[in-house]
């Protein structure tokens, strides 16, 4: 049915005010560890020849009974609203969600590595002692980002030893072996930040989580 015989349809088929009719919706998967989009159109009619549009009083909310079975969207920003008729409106909005949830979710992640020169003295290297030794010890970063439907997640692992979800090679380090080392804690993989942004101001129900790790060897001189 073309959408101007739509909102005739909507005013002669005695529909309720605050009804609404979705038209449109095309969703579209982004990459792990980024919020998935959908494009959707309604079709509202407020009943009252006025402004009170019924799905933008839902900006920064769950929309509900969209999407694909087991897909999650909330109302980012909001909508555009267009009157085509006394209390007849078209609105459109952008929406940000999950097309589909998984345990564990899709994590989305960067590696980052570089070297940091460390020093130290009478180092035996292939058998051979130096007085003065400078070895480049690796220094790797992972940054992972992911989705969580809930409440705000739990921070209390920061600063503590935690396995990232997407595994890493490290290579062993240089230190293991020398005299009276300087012994880090904690060491191996650890979790240095996690920044839980909501999916819209306000919202405490799903989360863009970004991850902070760090490999920390457990000896230096």
């Amino acid at each position: 049915m073309p959408i101007t015989d739509r909102f005739g349809a909507a005013l002669l088929t005695g529909l309720s005010p605050g009804a609404e009719d979705l038209l449109s919706f095309v969703p579209k998967r982004r990459p792990a560890g980024e919020w998935d989009e959908a494009d959707a159109e309604w079709l509202v009619f407020d009943g009252s020849g006025g402004d009170a549009h019924t799905v933008e009083q839902r900006t920064g909310q769950e929309i509900l009974n969209v999407g694909p079975v087991g897909s999650r969207w909330w109302m980012a920003e909001a909508p555009q609203i267009d009157q085509r008729g006394p209390g007849v409106h078209i609105v459109r909005a952008r929406l940000k969600g999950l097309l589909e949830q998984t345990v564990p979710p899709r994590y989305g992640y960067r590696l980052n590595g570089r070297t940091d020169t460390q020093n130290a003295d009478n180092i035996e290297i292939e058998g051979v002692v130096y007085p003065r030794v400078e070895v480049d010890e690796d220094s790797i970063e992972l940054a992972v980002r992911w989705i969580h439907i809930g409440p705000r997640p739990d921070v209390t692992a920061v600063g503590s030893e935690t396995t990232p979800p997407i595994a890493v090679t490290v290579r062993p380090s240089g230190w293991t072996s020398i005299p009276d080392p300087l012994y880090h804690y904690p060491n191996g993989w650890c979790l240095i930040s996690r920044d839980p942004e909501p999916v819209c101001q306000g919202v405490d129900a799903a989360w863009l989580v970004h991850d902070l790790y760090h490999y920390r060897y457990p000896f230096s001189p």
